[in-house]
């Protein structure tokens, strides 16, 4: 078998968690009225870990974490922090199958979500949730002329 070259993103890990808690209040009584409106609250999220700002991503707000540190730390998308009333400072739980996993919002990022790049709510530093049950995602454009490739 010959193997083929497509060019995609890079890999990314996804750890599947639900966010429960915000500064040690349930995060249902902690949020406005609308705010418990929203989806994010009520369904498993794919969290992931990065060391560097991903391309498809900015922050706006805050800093990024240096890719050595062990803090328990994270970073928010821009849109979902606006509409759950979070801010820098704010500490986060989340249930990670039977474990808990807290950690302090150190930076807000605007993210292209029309890229077709895998993009996340929150993003972890390696330290803090590759310790956690994982699996890996990327993207990739496969041309009409490579569609028959794909099974090799």
């Amino acid at each position: 078998m010959q193997k083929k070259q497509i060019n995609g993103s890079e890999l990314y890990p996804v750890v599947r968690g639900r966010l429960t808690e915000l500064n040690s209040k349930p995060i249902i009584e902690a949020v406005n009225p609308v705010a418990k409106e929203n989806r994010a609250l009520y369904r498993v999220l794919n969290l992931t870990w990065s060391d560097t700002v991903p391309d498809t991503n900015k922050v706006v707000t805050g800093d990024w974490w240096d890719a050595d540190t062990s803090s328990s730390v994270v970073s928010i998308e821009e849109t979902l922090a606006e509409k759950l009333g979070l801010t820098l400072g704010d500490f986060l739980s989340f249930q990670v199958g039977a474990d808990t996993l807290k950690a302090k919002i150190t930076s807000i990022r605007k993210v292209k979500w029309f890229s077709f790049q895998p993009n996340f709510y929150f993003i972890f530093p390696k330290k803090t949730l590759s310790s956690f049950p994982n699996t890996s995602m990327n993207s990739f454009y496969l041309g009409l002329k490579q569609k028959s490739e794909i099974a090799e």
